[in-house]
């Protein structure tokens, strides 16, 4: 239980910083091309 706990936790934080990473791109590709 512990393990998957862990694993779903470095999941968590994978997608939330690849979606902020992708959140980031998004904008600074309507900066560059509004």
């Amino acid at each position: 239980i512990e393990e998957s706990d862990k694993v779903d936790q470095e999941l968590k934080q994978i997608v939330e910083s690849s979606s902020s990473s992708f959140l980031l791109a998004v904008e600074a590709k309507g900066l560059i091309d509004p």
